[in-house]
């Protein structure tokens, strides 16, 4: 007995004898050290009162299982103290085929546990926003096809000049402009909405149980939160094009309801294109001006002679606006 004590006290999983009442017979060294007692200081105790405080086994106990059956039973459990427990319990018999216990054998797989928390997260969520990715925004979509949560509105919204600030400011300024952008839009929804990244610039939301009016509504409080959002943080500014469309009832696919909200983004996206992309530009050219980027009167003579060039090519307006933002944005030097 001394020898097999001595190898179930080296296991590193808990190790325990019960009684048919869930008394404790017996217990190695880490079923002890799991509570900060002695071995002997369990002896008598019920096991649901040591590891779970309680004054009943847990519902589903493997252990109550296992004496009930008489066959070898496994779950997983909690500890009050956040830790969980993959517990196998194993009947135990006397020479007539009564049971009279069983051995409990329990390993923490917290670790493990949290591990593969993680690894969910992150399948079904952007790692950058934390809003949820492409993949699970279309799994929903078919999820909700033909439920009870009609009305449904899908939201799409559009993060203007991303590319015009990676390009111009650095992809950390451009991941910083995202985050602002999905803090508005967790702002300004509701926790029952459903809101994911759906692609670099690209947001979308799906809005169970809401009408028109309702949708149209939240999609002011959007460009309201932009607002609030843009006098703060004037440096950096967001600007949006939304999109939002209702489908009444099962009969309209939302599928096809998804692709008329970003039909409907984009041509809101074609009338502020010119505003959103004068504004974004303003603000950078102040942000560069503040670090001495352009010495602003030569910057502007040579931007009168490209323009001149440009006119004399017969350059596209936005060939000519796209070389009038290199000038202004290359300290005066023309890059080869």
């Amino acid at each position: 007995m001394a020898e097999k004590s001595l190898i179930l006290d080296s296991l590193t999983e808990m190790v325990a004898f019960l009684d048919r009442d869930m008394h404790v017979i017996w217990a190695n060294k880490t079923a002890s050290q799991s509570v900060g007692k002695s071995p002997e200081s369990l002896f008598g105790a019920k096991c649901h009162e040591i590891w779970q405080g309680k004054n009943a086994p847990c519902p589903g106990c493997p252990v109550v299982r296992s004496m009930e059956t008489g066959q070898v039973c496994a779950g997983e459990v909690t500890s009050p103290d956040g830790r969980f427990w993959r517990i196998t319990a194993t009947p135990v018999k006397d020479k007539e085929g009564k049971i009279i216990g069983a051995v409990k054998a329990a390993l923490d797989i917290s670790e493990s546990k949290r591990y593969e928390e993680q690894l969910k997260f992150l399948s079904l969520h952007d790692s950058l926003t934390g809003l949820y990715n492409r993949a699970f925004f279309q799994e929903e979509l078919r999820r909700l096809s033909g439920s009870r949560e009609y009305p449904l509105t899908i939201m799409v919204a559009d993060l203007d000049g991303l590319k015009l600030v990676n390009d111009t400011l650095g992809h950390a300024k451009g991941d910083e402009l995202l985050q602002a952008c999905a803090d508005v839009l967790k702002t300004s929804l509701r926790r029952s909405d459903i809101i994911a990244r759906i692609g670099g610039d690209e947001f979308a939301a799906i809005l169970p149980k809401t009408g028109e009016k309702t949708g149209e509504d939240l999609a002011r409080r959007i460009r309201s939160t932009v607002e609030a959002h843009n006098k703060e943080h004037p440096e950096l500014p967001l600007h949006l094009s939304l999109g939002a469309v209702t489908s009444r009832s099962a009969a309209e696919s939302l599928e096809e309801t998804f692709k008329k909200a970003d039909d409907l983004m984009y041509r809101n996206k074609l009338l502020n294109r010119a505003s959103a992309r004068n504004q974004i530009v303003g603000h950078l050219l102040a942000a560069l001006k503040e670090k001495n980027y352009i010495t602003a009167g030569h910057a502007e003579r040579l931007q009168e002679l490209c323009l001149k060039t440009g006119e004399k090519l017969g350059l596209s307006p936005q060939q000519m606006a796209d070389l009038a933002l290199l000038v202004q944005t290359s300290d005066g030097q023309i890059p080869e």
